[in-house]
């Protein structure tokens, strides 16, 4: 296996190196407007427990509902980002329960949680459909399980594809990651016997583009065309794709 394919190499980039990176890139993000769809579609009540896949510090998610009196639990494979969360939480006065683990062997009982989600990181994770299932393992069957993927049927994800292999022909270290289409993520969901829903977000043009970011998304602009697109045919079409889910029986 090349370096990019092999999974140890996988998650040693993500356990070592990726922590600095996102470290500084985090004090620079607002919450955005997607960042607050997630919050809501979570729909976690005061008292339910809670667990966050690829929690990294917990300011995003986390931390937010631990606010709101969710009883929230944390795992990652990096042991600097849970520290740096650590801090943040006794700073906040929260109490969020951090725990260095790997996505793909969640370090849990089976059916503990009312709701499991993981944004922005399975991507980076080399056995998606192996996470997935591990999500569902975990979550009890009246539960719910929550994730967004880059959409490999996009314009976005291949523009960042073919940024992120001119980089390393250049020489910079640059982590592996694989956008998936929506036929391959059913086929997954199909076998873990859950039910689910779908939102396409950045549907029409590309996204986060140098200088222009959004602006250039024109079904984007009004928010009737936003949310009819976000839960059209057209959805499947969406930079990335937000999945709630059922397990088996709920």
């Amino acid at each position: 296996m090349s370096e990019t394919t092999d999974p140890g190499n996988w998650k040693a980039y993500y356990r070592k190196v990726y922590p600095s990176w996102w470290t500084k890139r985090a004090k620079a993000l607002a919450l955005s407007t997607y960042d607050h769809t997630l919050l809501a579609a979570i729909d976690a009540q005061p008292g339910a427990t809670v667990l966050e896949c690829g929690v990294g510090t917990g300011e995003r998610y986390a931390l937010r509902l631990a606010e709101r009196s969710v009883q929230m639990y944390g795992v990652d494979i990096a042991d600097a980002l849970l520290r740096e969360g650590v801090a943040l939480a006794a700073t906040r006065g929260v109490r969020v329960a951090f725990q260095q683990g790997d996505l793909e062997a969640l370090p849990y009982r089976d059916a503990v949680f009312d709701r499991a989600y993981c944004f922005s990181s399975l991507w980076y994770v080399p056995d998606f459909a192996q996470a997935v299932g591990e999500m569902f393992r975990v979550t009890r069957r009246d539960g719910m399980v929550l994730f967004d993927m880059l959409n490999a049927l996009h314009i976005t994800p291949w523009l960042a594809q073919l940024a992120t292999g001119i980089k390393r022909r250049l020489g910079r270290e640059v982590g592996p990651w694989r956008p998936w289409t929506p036929s391959a993520i059913a086929q997954v969901l199909k076998r873990c016997g859950a039910t689910w829903r779908v939102q396409g977000f950045g549907v029409l043009l590309p996204t986060g583009l140098p200088l222009l970011g959004e602006r250039l998304n024109l079904g984007m602009r009004w928010r009737f065309t936003a949310t009819g697109l976000r839960h059209s045919p057209l959805r499947y079409l969406g930079a990335k794709l937000l999945y709630v889910c059922r397990p088996p029986h709920a």
